[in-house]
């Protein structure tokens, strides 16, 4: 009797549970459909990845909290909150490494990387998209390796590596015919011909172009005919051929496309973002006015005081980006010099929380109100202790660790680059380094 009982009530809960498991799995299913819905519009991404992740944290689901982080970092990326945005990624991550799920960090990597350019922190782009390639050279994701080929030609192209840009859009291109993706081969044929533009190559840009529009003509891709006119356009222009560059000025009029800016490259990532043209940089001073507009406009006294102006403000300029320059060269050296003639023993750090750190595992302590978190070498999650970081310097060995920040105290010896508002980590974290706190890195690398 006892036994049918027991086993009334085992069957009875075990009913409850599933049916409980079943209602969890079908409203997460639901929030993540309405999350993947609004990907292209980050107001409602934001809100619908927010109640993923609330909804996620409630129910302890690892993997839906990895997901929703990732959601949180797209709509922050695409509202240009990018700080935020590399919060959310770094968590996602986090998830990524705990399940193993090595291919989602693959796609967090790349989510980084174009962060990174987009906020004109090229080296660290440059870092995640090498990354990426010496991952997937050993694969078979042939496709991921020709995007993270295209990405790193995109970063150093924004960072005026032109040569460099080259080789790696070459490699995505042979790539992506080889893989028979000729979509993504006309979008990398225009950005190609854009870095010949830049190297002054017309004849070279003028095929390669050439060869893109055509191409696309071929797949009627229509959104990308008037960026191939307006690139045309410019090419013939230097090239002082003004009946095709009316033309294609003309086509590229015809053809703009209704609330799309056609000067707007839109480059997918692996994550399938769209990115801001890189070639804006240098298309907002053109203007298509006919030769008539240009006489009018070009008055002598105007271009005169202008370039007066602009040759006193350059010169400003001049110095002081020279001296900021000399500045972050000499305490790259100091630091390169500091790391290889001061080598500080262990020392162990014994905390209110009972936890003891070893000095040399510490990379970096970060103020969080009360509390400071110790980032350690090896660690995902930081050591949280009760105390502030004017106490915690006194304990630390003084030519190992510095304060460069109300809220950051590093350990030297896992500074990787310097510029002159940031400094970077060995392992690609970004911290600000305050002008205030710049004299006490100063001191310590014995910069007078």
């Amino acid at each position: 009797m006892i036994l049918r009982v027991f086993t009334a009530f085992f069957l009875i809960f075990s009913s409850i549970g599933s049916s409980y498991s079943q209602d969890v799995s079908q409203e997460y299913k639901r929030l993540e459909d309405l999350t993947r819905k609004h990907l292209r519009t980050p107001d409602s991404l934001l809100l619908y990845s927010q109640k993923m992740l609330e909804f996620s944290q409630k129910h302890n689901l690892t993997n839906g909290k990895k997901e929703a982080y990732r959601f949180l970092g797209i709509a922050n990326s695409r509202l240009q909150n990018y700080q935020k945005s590399n919060l959310f990624f770094y968590k996602a991550l986090r998830f990524s490494k705990e399940l193993g799920d090595t291919r989602f960090e693959h796609i967090i990597y790349n989510d980084l990387s174009i962060n990174h350019r987009n906020t004109k922190y090229y080296d660290s782009a440059i870092y995640y998209s090498k990354k990426l390639i010496n991952i997937y050279r050993t694969s078979d994701d042939k496709r991921s390796l020709n995007m993270s080929y295209m990405n790193l030609g995109i970063s150093y192209f924004s960072k005026l590596s032109l040569d460099s840009a080259q080789y790696y859009l070459d490699q995505s291109i042979k790539g992506f015919k080889k893989n028979e993706n000729l979509m993504l081969v006309t979008n990398n044929l225009s950005l190609l011909a854009e870095v010949y533009f830049q190297k002054e190559d017309y004849n070279k840009a003028l095929k390669i172009a050439d060869s893109s529009q055509k191409l696309a003509e071929k797949l009627k891709l229509q959104r990308n005919y008037s960026r191939n006119y307006n690139l045309l356009a410019r090419i013939h222009n230097k090239l002082n051929n003004k009946e095709a560059y009316n033309k294609y000025i003309k086509l590229e009029e015809a053809n703009r496309l209704k609330n799309i800016d056609p000067r707007n490259i839109k480059v997918g990532g692996i994550n399938e973002s769209q990115q801001k043209s890189i070639t804006q940089h240098y298309l907002d001073k053109e203007k298509h006015l006919s030769e008539d507009k240009l006489f009018y406009k070009n008055n002598l006294f105007k271009i005169v005081a202008l370039a007066i102006f602009l040759f006193f403000i350059s010169i400003y300029f001049y110095k002081k980006n020279n001296k900021s320059q000399n500045e972050i060269s000499l305490l790259r050296e100091k630091l390169k010099s500091h790391a290889e003639n001061n080598i500080v023993e262990s020392e162990l750090l014994y905390l209110k929380s009972k936890a003891v750190i070893n000095s040399n595992k510490l990379r970096f302590i970060k103020s969080a109100g009360h509390y400071l978190e110790f980032h350690i070498a090896g660690k995902e999650k930081p050591e949280i202790d009760r105390n502030s970081l004017i106490s915690i310097l006194e304990t630390l060995p003084s030519q190992q660790f510095v304060r460069i920040h109300k809220s950051y105290i590093v350990n030297i010896a896992y500074i990787k680059i310097i510029n002159s508002t940031k400094l970077m980590l060995n392992d690609g974290t970004w911290i600000n380094l305050s002008r205030t706190y710049k004299q006490q890195l100063k001191e310590v690398l014995n910069i007078k």
